[in-house]
């Protein structure tokens, strides 16, 4: 599971940690919303954090914590506590951060059952679009990528919460579960092995921003690192009241597929009911191995 949760009387604590060691730009972002979400899959709304902050400058210390001030703020957390120190030795910023809400039912990537729906927000790829978009400009920009995708792509850094819909699936959903490394797929994965059941997918929604990014750059939006994606598994009966709630708040979901037999896989229709049973790896690390793809002409 994406959380740790302790039994208060009617409640429960659910507690998360997460540290941010990649990355330098955003890292008040990062380590506010990364340890946040896995809190919402629990369907637990996150309400404190604490962080600590490992920096290599007075300066570097002071601006993260304002961002982590602002960016708690903006998502309904108040930072209860944490540490701040200048670190001799390092030279860039490190931030660990812990993650707590209250929830009166838990709900486990294990709750999966046959004949649920599944339902994925936004679409895949998001935090990896925005990465590449970051972190690869100029390659981007080499490949002949168009300004405008790439300026788009940025801005899903700001979409990489899942706090709103996991608030709204947690009143319907048997199970939830972030996409994070190893993407859609790999998330998908993760919920079949946890709640033994095959899962078949139809299709896998792919904005344009992320397929462009993607297919200049050789790689595979369903197995790219997608913070912002929370997968859903929902009983047929609820669906109606489970979208309407959706459309109400101006969430964006779309259904893949439906939980199958017991079982471990993911069956892939759209690829010729091609059977994923093994983790295929993350599509972010070939663009940091030796032989990325700056080498590929």
């Amino acid at each position: 599971e994406d959380f740790a949760a302790l039994k208060l009387g009617n409640h429960y604590l659910v507690i998360h940690s997460d540290p941010i060691t990649g990355a330098s730009k955003l890292i008040g972002w990062y380590s506010v919303v990364v340890p946040s979400n896995d809190v919402a899959t629990s369907g637990a709304k996150p309400k404190w954090i604490l962080s600590t902050i490992l920096a290599y400058s007075e300066d570097e210390a002071k601006s993260t914590l304002r961002d982590i001030i602002k960016y708690s703020k903006e998502l309904g957390l108040s930072l209860i506590g944490g540490h701040t120190e200048i670190t001799p030795g390092i030279t860039r910023t490190v931030v660990s951060s812990t993650a707590m809400g209250l929830a009166e039912r838990i709900i486990t990537t294990s709750g999966a059952r046959e004949g649920d729906l599944v339902y994925i927000s936004k679409g895949a790829g998001i935090e990896g679009t925005a990465i590449i978009a970051h972190d690869f400009e100029e390659l981007c920009a080499e490949k002949g990528i168009p300004e405008d995708i790439i300026k788009r792509a940025k801005k899903f850094i700001w979409e990489i919460s899942i706090l709103k819909e996991a608030m709204i699936g947690a009143k319907y959903a048997t199970s939830m579960h972030d996409a994070t490394e190893g993407g859609v797929l790999g998330a998908l994965l993760e919920v079949s092995i946890a709640s033994n059941h095959m899962i078949i997918v139809d299709h896998i929604p792919i904005r344009e921003e992320t397929r462009t990014i993607c297919n200049t750059l050789g790689l595979d939006p369903a197995k790219l690192i997608s913070s912002g994606t929370l997968i859903m598994t929902i009983p047929q009966e609820l669906e109606d009241d489970f979208l309407s709630d959706m459309e109400k708040s101006g969430v964006e979901v779309h259904r893949i597929g439906i939980v199958s037999r017991h079982g471990v896989g993911i069956v892939l229709k759209y690829e010729n009911n091609k059977i994923i049973k093994e983790y295929l790896g993350e599509e972010l690390d070939k663009l940091y191995s030796p032989s990325d793809i700056r080498n590929d002409k």
